[in-house]
């Protein structure tokens, strides 16, 4: 008898199992159905720690923890914080990667990188943000106004045309 299936019961057990589903609706659907409908989890960088821990916007650890980095995501070393150990469904809540994702969103919404390659967002002191291009430049910009920030980098980068090369850190 569908009518005796506790719904509420069914979605805590689900999301309690399964921390890599962000939303989860449970629903009957008469005659004889349960339907159970879920909204799954994005990665949108990973920390480096002893291996590659992928994390959502919400500093959620997801599965597909990895040796080597996933060429696919944003690198963050720091973002962790003092966290010893990270696994699946550990939340992070670090001013480290709180910064670290605001500036990510800044890069993202820019075109700033186009032509570079990003290699790692060194989040290691929140007040002190720096990400590495191409042959390990490094361009340092501190915590907050990173719009205005990455704008002046635009600029420094058409300055420096092909010299960017010469560069060790901006």
């Amino acid at each position: 008898n569908i009518f005796k299936v506790d719904l509420e019961s069914v979605r805590r057990s689900v999301s309690r199992k399964h921390p890599e589903i962000k939303n989860i609706v449970v629903a009957r659907r008469l005659p004889n159905k349960i339907i159970i409908d879920i909204q799954a989890r994005k990665a949108i960088a990973q920390i480096k720690a002893r291996k590659y821990y992928p994390v959502d916007q919400d500093g959620m650890v997801l599965l597909d923890v990895r040796a080597e980095p996933n060429p696919r995501l944003p690198v963050l070393a720091g973002a962790q914080g003092k966290i010893k150990k990270l696994s699946k469904g550990d939340r992070i809540y670090t001013s480290n990667f709180k910064e670290a994702l605001k500036l990510l969103q800044a890069i993202g919404e820019s075109d700033i990188l186009r032509r570079h390659k990003f290699l790692y967002l060194d989040c290691y002191d929140s007040r002190n943000l720096s990400f590495y291009i191409d042959d390990d430049v490094e361009i340092r910009v501190g915590s907050g106004n990173y719009e205005s920030k990455l704008e002046t980098l635009s600029n420094v980068f058409e300055k420096l045309g092909e010299g960017l090369s010469d560069v060790k850190y901006i």
